[in-house]
């Protein structure tokens, strides 16, 4: 179907405007929870949060972030703070559709020149223009897999929230089913239920890195996706990855072949971020570590473990490097904390082992959602795919 005879190309800098904020929350003052989201120029959606509403964003909503930076793009329609520079605030001028103009502005591929400012190139781009109408329909048809996406992502967030109750409920208060019954003796550290020991990480799991792979090797569209810190972010894979090689190393060990529902843990940069994989012909980098549990020992009590902010704290506290953090998977495994008994565990898993199931296939469905929006989005742009005459649901109110 060839493109709509409505369809001409603008620049985008002559139907766009910036909005102006009061106030940059400073990644220093970010909060793990809080009132207000903090959205930023990171991968992160929700970079933080923020507890004074004072210092909220004041400008209309929805609105546009783009990252001067990073390139990244977030469409957001709910009240949130303003992540420090590098963010610009973008509405469009009255003959654009807002999440239109968000979906051209993916569409772009914008190339990006390292740690530079590229609004000004963005700018300078030229996209499709729609009539309102239109830009409507396919906007509504392009969030409608955006809306299935974050309803995943909320059921997911649900249940890594109450398998996280439950963790520090037996695990941190030692508040387990029938403690009331269970002494408390002295340890190395403290007071621990009779029957518990004080271990190592180790003893929960090996914590192993991936491997130095060669730059040389990497291409655009290799066989296998290398996985990197890029990809590795607090609960949740990033499955797009930039670097591919075309064959294994043959002197690559077996565990750095990725499977699904493999715990993956950075080692750089933001050392201690876990997250489940989920994908096929995937190697992993040697920046990121796979944590393979012990026999007997239960992926979800692992996987939870290694979860919990305390932890990602003290995983940061033993870390080495001024520019950028580096955490030894040696360290990593030594540090002490209190280990409960099998049955314990098995008890727990026997829960939350289903927990981690169904957020692998929630996230595996995501991912489906994902590359179908994604093969549409440059279709409906460009107007290859015709919309006109599509009876939509643009959720305008009729005059």
């Amino acid at each position: 179907m060839s493109a709509c005879s409505s369809t001409r190309e603008v620049v985008v800098g002559e139907h766009i405007r910036t909005t102006q904020r009061r106030h940059k929350i400073k990644r220093s003052e970010y909060l793990v929870t809080g009132s207000i989201p903090v959205v930023d120029q990171s991968q992160e959606f929700i970079a933080g949060y923020i507890d004074d509403e004072e210092r909220a964003y004041e400008g209309p909503l929805p609105v546009i972030v783009f990252g001067d930076h990073t390139c990244t793009l977030k469409y957001v329609d709910f009240p949130f703070a303003v992540g420090a520079d590098g963010t610009q605030l973008i509405q469009p001028t009255e003959d654009f559709d807002i999440r239109y103009l968000y979906y051209s502005l993916h569409n772009l591929g914008l190339e990006h020149f390292g740690y530079q400012r590229h609004f000004k190139y963005l700018k300078e781009k030229r996209i499709p223009w729609h009539p309102l109408e239109e830009q409507r329909k396919i906007a509504a048809i392009l969030s409608t897999y955006d809306d299935l996406i974050e309803n995943n992502t909320r059921r997911i967030r649900i249940l890594e929230e109450m398998a996280q109750i439950i963790y520090r409920e037996w695990f941190v208060n030692l508040r387990f089913p029938g403690h009331e019954n269970v002494k408390m003796v002295e340890s190395e550290l403290g007071m621990i239920p009779e029957w518990w020991e004080v271990g190592t990480l180790n003893e929960l799991a090996r914590i192993v890195s991936g491997f130095a792979f060669s730059s040389k090797e990497y291409l655009v569209n290799g066989k296998y996706s290398i996985v990197t810190i890029r990809n590795i972010q607090d609960g949740v894979f990033m499955p797009d990855c930039n670097s591919r090689v075309d064959r294994v190393p043959p002197n690559m060990p077996e565990h750095c072949r990725l499977h699904t529902g493999d715990i993956l843990l950075s080692l750089t940069g933001n050392v201690g971020r876990t997250c489940l994989f989920y994908g096929e012909q995937h190697l992993l980098n040697q920046r990121v570590a796979k944590i393979l549990p012990r026999e007997g020992i239960g992926e979800s009590f692992v996987y939870f473990t290694f979860r919990q902010d305390s932890l990602r704290r003290r995983l940061e506290m033993i870390s080495t490097g001024v520019a950028q953090q580096n955490l030894s998977p040696i360290n990593a495994g030594n540090l002490e904390l209190i280990l409960p008994p099998k049955q314990l565990l098995t008890d727990f898993c026997r829960t939350f082992d289903v927990f981690v199931e169904h957020i692998l296939l929630l996230s595996l469905h995501t991912a489906n959602l994902q590359r179908t929006r994604d093969l549409l989005l440059p279709t409906l742009i460009s107007g290859e795919i015709d919309v006109e005459n599509l009876d939509i649901d643009t959720g305008e109110a009729q005059a």
